[in-house]
């Protein structure tokens, strides 16, 4: 009875340890790979990029200071301040992300002259729309860009989606715990 107590407590501390290291590893690559972003010929994707890594890197690392003081292995923390520190970390992430996003679909949009129609709806105000007809046109031109390039579409919903927890951590919004759940 007790070898099989002894190699099941060693099981489980092993197990806990191999989660910690993985825990901590994912906040060293991220960090690690703000390297790779400072690197790009783009100045302001660098820019956007390199400061989302850094502040995801710290966020993944203040986060991981509350799970030890949660988990009573880092004594004499205070929880409240680290998760607190830990989620503006994660929304100037967010934030710096929408920021690139933004920027990447006024790029796309600017850049091709496909979407000449959609520049002129974004530009002209709502007023200016007379018809149904160039209501289609607009939303047309819309659905065949967000179609066009699904991966900004993509990443720019979930940023803005993601958006939301950490506002309502912090105290900014008012969420109720299901629809954060939807998000």
């Amino acid at each position: 009875r007790k070898c099989k107590l002894i190699i099941f407590l060693s099981e489980f501390i092993t197990e806990r340890l191999f989660i910690l290291v993985l825990r901590f590893g994912k906040s060293v690559e991220v960090f690690y790979g703000t390297l790779k972003s400072i690197h790009y010929s783009n100045a302001w994707i660098a820019f956007t990029l390199t400061v989302t890594k850094i502040s995801q890197a710290i966020f993944l690392l203040t986060d991981h200071i509350v799970w030890l003081a949660r988990s009573g292995l880092l004594k004499n923390i205070d929880t409240p301040k680290w998760t607190h520190r830990s989620n503006r970390y994660w929304l100037l992430s967010l934030i710096m992300s929408i920021v690139r996003d933004v920027y990447e679909i006024n790029r796309v949009i600017s850049s091709s002259t496909s979407y000449k129609d959609l520049t002129t709806c974004l530009t002209s105000s709502l007023l200016s729309i007379r018809s149904t007809k160039d209501v289609t046109k607009c939303a047309a031109s819309l659905v065949d860009c967000c179609v066009t390039y699904k991966h900004i579409t993509i990443e720019s919903i979930k940023n803005v989606c993601d958006l939301f927890i950490p506002l309502n951590a912090l105290g900014y919004v008012k969420i109720s715990p299901r629809i954060i759940g939807i998000l």
